[in-house]
């Protein structure tokens, strides 16, 4: 949303149109402020209007031109370079003339183009006339309209200071419920990632005076031309934000090569585990008949019984083959696959089993016959590790559903559980993390990757992968 400051977030094409009705209901209210301080302030103000129609006109045209010059500080919080100019409006008009100029400056195109709710465009330019409307009385208050300098810095320090409290008591909530992000978090995210972020945007604020001294003393030429420095600042903006992104990308590199490396490490215990079992199950009770068959036949040579060796010594060729069978059979089930015994829905089978003896939570698991490389198969047990594991330690679903097939597309496996579900957004570290690098994992393995999750609502995990992975 267009905003002085923060923008709240910006629902994703796939996502519902509608806000929830809590945030429309808010959404009215702020409005329905707005309009009556305005309407209020107009009738009082009624004979002021027309000597400062042009003014009003330029401001509004250069805070819609100046909307297109936004910043990104999250994924979900953002904040335009409108901010000077309407600050400036603030301090040649008065407030709530500059209120009016902000509600339709701050309008952003790109909103009604890409279909955002109308409860939040009107909200966003509410919100943001309100912010300026305070600015404007305050500055006023304290300079009386003069830009005398320096005298002027103070005042319009105050005014900016005012108009970013407004701002953030007014987004703070929506952009918190929606996002399902503590309060304090929310307005963190307005002044952006880290301490130089906001340094910048308090400069930015501070050009208003500037702008407004140069319209004062050049007019409209002169508020055009203010455009120059606000795109430099623009442009610095836009190449801080892409080495934050590199940096931001890096770190959860290693972070996640991390919990890749602390994951194979788990992967080959469960393996040695399973392989444990094998040979305890089926190996080892031959090779123990062995031993025992031929302990048998050495005390029947020691006390010299030659007519029981033909009756104890097919006992022990049965056994020795018996051995010999479930070795062979241990190592082609090794061969057939990198999972161990059973391969890929054994190995699954094995987690949910560990999986529920440590918690509460019960897996239905309906898998069908599938075939796939190695590979495939390695990333698909892979991710459903991931999932299970996360369905189990966050869901608080009281059980959970994975389902193994095949289709015309290649193998699919789906997680689902009908839990508490979570923003992707706001996910907690450990989780992001976990959630990027079962993305990797599929893309990598030229699969697609979808999270489906609410809050309330539970999380569907699919993963779709091709038999044979590139």
């Amino acid at each position: 949303m267009a905003t002085t400051t923060a923008t709240i977030p910006r629902p994703s094409r796939t996502r519902s149109r509608k806000d929830p009705l809590a945030v429309r209901l808010y959404s009215a209210v702020v409005l329905c402020v707005f309009l009556s301080l305005l309407v209020v302030a107009w009738i009082n103000g009624f004979d002021s209007l027309a000597p400062d129609a042009r003014t009003i006109v330029c401001f509004t045209v250069a805070a819609q031109a100046a909307e297109l010059l936004r910043v990104q500080l999250w994924r979900d919080m953002s904040f335009s370079l409108a901010l000077p100019v309407l600050l400036a409006a603030g301090m040649i008009l008065p407030p709530w003339q500059a209120s009016a100029v902000a509600f339709v400056g701050s309008v952003d195109l790109l909103d009604i183009r890409n279909r955002i709710p109308k409860s939040r465009i009107a909200f966003n330019a509410a919100e943001v006339g309100l912010s300026v409307m305070g600015a404007s009385a305050v500055f006023h208050t304290l300079a009386g309209g003069r830009l005398d300098w320096p005298y002027v810095l103070l005042p319009s320090l105050a005014s900016f200071v005012t108009d970013a409290i407004l701002n953030a008591a007014l987004v703070a909530w929506p952009a918190s419920y929606l996002q399902s992000a503590p309060l304090s978090d929310a307005v963190r995210r307005m002044f952006g990632p880290n301490l130089t972020y906001f340094i910048r945007y308090v400069g930015i604020g501070l050009m208003a005076p500037l702008i407004a001294t140069i319209w004062v003393y050049s007019g409209a030429v002169g508020l055009a031309a203010f455009f120059f420095p606000l795109t430099l600042a623009w442009s610095a903006y836009r190449q801080a934000e892409k080495l934050s992104e590199i940096g931001a990308r890096l770190e959860d590199k290693n972070r996640s090569l991390l919990v890749a490396l602390e994951q194979v490490a788990s992967e080959r215990r469960d393996e040695r585990l399973a392989l444990a079992g094998e040979l305890h199950d089926q190996v080892l009770p031959a090779l123990f008949k062995v031993d025992l068959m031929a302990q048998v036949l050495r005390q029947d040579l020691a006390d010299g019984r030659l007519l029981e060796l033909e009756e104890d010594l097919p006992p022990l060729s049965e056994a020795a083959a018996a051995a010999a069978r479930a070795t062979r059979e241990l190592t082609n089930d090794l061969r057939e696959s990198s999972l161990g015994p059973g391969g890929l829905a054994a190995a699954l089978r094995s987690i949910a089993n560990e999986l529920e003896s440590a918690s509460a939570t019960r897996f239905d698991l309906r898998f069908a016959d599938v075939s796939a490389s190695e590979t495939t198969q390695l990333v698909v047990y892979q991710v459903g590790r991931e999932a299970m594991i996360n369905a189990s330690k966050h869901s608080q679903a009281a059980s959970v559903v994975v389902r193994l097939d095949s289709d015309a597309d290649g193998i699919r496996l789906t997680v689902t559980d009908e839990g508490v579900g979570f923003s992707p957004r706001v996910a907690s570290k450990p989780l992001h993390f976990g959630l990027q690098l079962m993305a990797e994992r599929a893309d990598a393995a030229g699969g697609r990757l979808t999270i489906d999750s609410l809050i309330g609502r539970g999380t569907t995990v699919s993963l779709v992968l091709p038999r044979t992975a590139p």
